[in-house]
């Protein structure tokens, strides 16, 4: 459980559900709430929910005890890969589709982070294996599980109600019997609104906390925050298209060499391509870790290249004459793969030996650093504002709270410095720990109260380059 928000979001709601045997604080509404979980999500906890019951019966979150279920999501996904692939070309196309997504650095990076990315390459796929197609059988059992396929994927994450569509439109395209459409949306649609429509009631938005054309309440404070990700984002980071080549270079060819294969055999196989490709154009300006981490949403997308590249591979390959060669090219491409996967968003080949083990566990060593603790030894039983490691100060007992929280709505106001102070130190907040770089200066600058030049209530007391606490004084 590698990604940058696993911490505070994926694995930290499965934490806090193992702790509380409860959701009601989420997604969080209340002050009381974003003291518990304080970012306010409204996805579906299905991935969270899959971390806690590898959890209970051990009795303690270990996050080494989702590696059996992160390893079992990508066998299926290479044999749902195999299957759709062998409806193409035969067996050969199967083998050689498994090979090219098992040689895909960015596809095994995605699943192995064990969010939501593996879950909707699985949802597009079975949606892709199990509907029935035009002129075929209709059996009932395939029509369901295609339905349940799409419905992971909006259980998995918002944008996966896509899926649903997705699947609509292909009985639509593929003339299904009125009667298999009726089932396809009732039992993916049955599989799917209760969750959205306990988040609208318990939120007043289904899609909390996503803005619906200004249709449902939404956090304010907090969408603002996004928006300054957004333009944190909106240039292309040096090396992002060298990095979307390294990463994907198998996708890509297969993507080009199944173009025309797609359009004359695969039609719904390169339109699930195309809608997997724009879910992750759509999600890139969205994405606080970067570039590299919103290529993950790619993982449908690389599926499906797969899928014609495999068909594209048997038809054009030698069956006997060299093909040890290829075999041996395809391990060479899977080694580099794993090695690539291990280290993302670093670069294997520009790194020491030595580092490629801990590479990928910086992020958990960053984590794990003793100063959490030590911040929330000084606070003591004060409160603290936090614009960073909420959930590990949690962790420690700490009383802390985001930004966003409903509590802290007054910041927004254009009160005089020392009435803003005033209304804090009340509150018993009396301190304030902030992760320092560009997008949270930015984001402070929103409120009257931190912008600069720094408020005469606000004391430095400490910083090591990367965090820095402030004390509220007295007015």
């Amino acid at each position: 459980l590698f990604g940058v928000d696993t911490i505070f979001r994926w694995n930290f709601l499965a934490e806090q559900m193992l702790a509380r045997s409860s959701l009601s604080f989420y997604p969080p509404t209340t002050a009381a709430d974003y003291a518990i979980y304080g970012w306010p999500d409204g996805i579906a906890p299905l991935v969270s929910s899959l971390y806690l019951w590898t959890y209970l019966p051990a009795g303690e979150a270990r996050p080494i005890l989702t590696a059996p279920l992160v390893i079992f999501q990508f066998v299926v996904l290479i044999l749902v890969t195999r299957e759709l692939a062998r409806r193409l070309g035969g067996e050969r196309a199967a083998g050689f589709a498994g090979a090219l997504l098992a040689g895909g650095p960015l596809f095994l990076w995605a699943v192995s982070m064990g969010q939501e990315t593996g879950l909707t390459a699985l949802a597009l796929g079975g949606l892709l294996l199990y509907l029935p197609a035009r002129d075929q059988a209709c059996p009932t059992g395939s029509v369901v599980l295609a339905a349940l396929a799409a419905a992971l994927g909006a259980l998995a994450r918002e944008y996966g109600l896509v899926f649903i569509a997705f699947g609509f439109g292909l009985c639509l395209w593929r003339r299904l019997p009125l009667r298999a459409t009726g089932v396809f949306l009732f039992v993916a649609l049955g599989a799917t609104l209760p969750w959205y429509a306990r988040t609208w009631l318990h939120t007043g938005n289904p899609l909390f906390n996503q803005s619906v054309f200004g249709l449902f309440p939404v956090n304010v404070t907090h969408l603002a925050y996004m928006d300054a990700i957004r333009v944190e984002h909106r240039m292309l980071p040096a090396g992002a298209m060298m990095n979307l080549l390294t990463t994907c270079m198998l996708g890509i060819l297969g993507t080009l060499a199944g173009l025309w294969f797609g359009l004359t055999r695969a039609r719904a196989v390169l339109a699930g391509l195309g809608l997997g490709v724009l879910l992750c154009v759509t999600a890139l300006s969205f994405t606080a870790a970067g570039f590299t981490y919103g290529l993950r949403v790619l993982s449908p997308a690389l599926l499906l290249s797969a899928v014609l590249g495999g068909a594209v591979c048997a038809r054009w390959v030698p069956a006997r004459r060299n093909f040890h060669v290829v075999v041996f090219a395809f391990c060479l491409l899977a080694t580099d793969a794993a090695l690539r996967a291990l280290v993302l968003p670093s670069h294997i080949y520009r790194l020491p030996v030595s580092g490629w083990l801990t590479t990928g566990d910086a992020i958990h060593a960053y984590h794990a650093r003793p100063v959490y603790n030590q911040i929330a030894r000084l606070i003591g039983e004060e409160r603290m504002i936090v614009l960073g490691p909420h959930a590990l100060l949690v962790k420690q007992k700490a009383r802390v709270l985001p930004f966003w929280s409903p509590e802290l709505h007054h910041l927004w106001n254009a009160a005089p410095p020392a009435e803003t102070a005033r209304r804090l130190r009340d509150a018993r907040i009396r301190f304030v720990l902030l992760n320092q770089n560009p997008l949270h200066t930015r984001y402070l600058e929103l409120m009257p109260f931190f912008r600069k030049p720094v408020s005469p209530y606000l004391k430095l007391i400490w910083s090591d380059g990367d965090l820095e606490l402030w004390h509220i004084e007295s007015p």
